[in-house]
């Protein structure tokens, strides 16, 4: 590579980092780094190009689109090669060891719908979507997991649970109009099947599961058999 090429690589980058709030001198890139930032637009995604952050280390991805049709502005996509492999994840970890505020996340989904905003068939905020195949003859599969993990001498604060549910701002309305769960499309009435529509009334109780409703602990009753009497 020719000096006054380096020169000018290197000068874009210093360009290109000062428009993202840096503060770089002479000699801060090498040539490699240069090579890879060069031809990097500030503010705009550019394929197999680094990305530059400020100090924090702190990205904000803002994508606006009027394409009709499937967006993903973010796709990941991993493929496993390896017998006994495990993961093949997103991870997303958070830790702390001070009391934090009011609330606290690894990984939040939101989908916000303005005064026009709608969708047509199904609008959820975090989707998980597991596809089976004619190979997945043993093993445990669900689309969503939900584990709780307690070291030794681990509490569980005022409250512990596998899941959590709220409502927030008109919830009148929710409680009024909304269900506490849906199964939807290809579950239907079968006899001892996931579902099982029955006439009969159960009158005994073997089991119950634990709740929690505003508050308050109630039980939801369950059977050992499907023939209820």
């Amino acid at each position: 590579m020719r000096v006054r090429d380096l020169k000018c690589r290197h000068l874009r980058v210093e360009q290109i980092l000062s428009h993202a709030g840096g503060t770089p001198t002479l000699g801060d890139l090498g040539v490699t780094e240069s090579e890879v930032l060069d031809g990097v637009t500030a503010g705009a995604v550019t394929a197999s190009k680094a990305v530059v952050v400020d100090a924090s280390k702190m990205l904000a991805w803002t994508v606006s689109s009027a394409t009709v049709g499937n967006v993903e502005p973010l796709s990941l996509t991993t493929t496993l090669t390896g017998p006994g492999a495990t993961g093949g994840r997103a991870k997303f970890a958070m830790t702390t060891n001070v009391a934090l505020g009011g609330w606290s996340n690894a990984l939040k989904g939101i989908v916000t719908y303005g005064a026009a905003g709608k969708t047509a068939g199904m609008g959820s905020a975090v989707c998980g979507e597991l596809v089976m195949s004619a190979g997945t003859v043993d093993g445990t599969y669900a689309p969503i997991e939900s584990e709780v993990t307690l070291g030794a001498g681990a509490a569980i604060g005022s409250a512990a649970s596998f899941f959590y549910g709220n409502v927030t701002d008109d919830s009148a309305t929710f409680n009024t109009n909304g269900y506490f769960m849906e199964l939807g499309a290809g579950v239907v009435n079968t006899a001892d099947g996931l579902f099982d529509e029955v006439t009969e009334q159960v009158v005994t109780a073997q089991a119950r599961l634990k709740v929690r409703i505003g508050g308050a602990v109630w039980y939801i009753p369950l059977c050992d058999t499907s023939a209820l009497s």
